[in-house]
């Protein structure tokens, strides 16, 4: 497995490059299962402002070593971490406890900060994608509040999450990504998993909303 993104989603040229990246790394074939793994990456590239991340588990790999090169000759800056899928499940983890609510509450980050009772509701969201990890087998998880803690207080106060912008652009939102993948994990490892299942409930009857 490849894990291949950026944090320039909307920016072309990068993009483009990541996905023939991606490509490359996954013998040149495109699925929507293949889609969902970089599509799920490029959403945890924001620890590091215009930085990207890729990587394997096998470090001396040559896809990776050839993926590096291209980065390298291109100018762009990039991060290989230690440990991806620690990685990118921290991402995911941030994005599944702070989009969701923000779009359910329609607050920006600085507002869910200042709101104990959202704060509680980002930490059990945090708390079922963290038990969802383990079961997964990704190592570290106890770290997982405490990174995702520090990372966000980084957040712009006036900052608002993409779901907030689906939602007030009344786009359909990524909620299958975030609360429907956690649901449908939490049934593979016998987890239960109700305050996703109360965001995806929430954000349902938004998008029923908009016509």
């Amino acid at each position: 497995m490849v894990y291949v993104g950026n944090s320039f989603w909307y920016c072309s040229f990068i993009g483009c490059v990541c996905y023939f990246c991606y490509l490359y790394v996954n013998g040149g074939k495109s699925s929507k299962e293949n889609y969902r793994n970089i599509r799920i990456w490029n959403l945890q590239s924001t620890l590091k402002s215009h930085i990207d991340y890729f990587g394997l588990k096998d470090k001396s790999d040559k896809r990776l070593l050839d993926v590096k090169e291209l980065f390298e000759k291109a100018k762009i800056d990039y991060e290989i971490p230690e440990d991806i899928e620690y990685s990118i499940w921290l991402k995911y983890l941030m994005n599944v406890s702070t989009n969701q609510p923000s779009a359910v509450y329609n607050m920006t980050f600085g507002e869910m900060r200042n709101s104990k009772e959202i704060r509680e509701l980002i930490k059990n969201l945090m708390d079922e994608v963290q038990k969802i990890a383990k079961a997964e087998g990704v190592k570290n998880t106890e770290r997982m509040y405490e990174d995702a803690k520090n990372a966000l207080r980084t957040m712009m106060s006036e900052g608002k999450t993409s779901m907030l912008q689906d939602v007030l652009a009344k786009r359909k939102t990524e909620v299958d990504i975030f609360a429907g993948t956690i649901i449908e994990l939490g049934k593979k490892h016998g987890i239960q998993v109700p305050y996703n299942e109360l965001m995806r409930e929430k954000i349902e009857a938004i998008h029923q909303s908009y016509s």
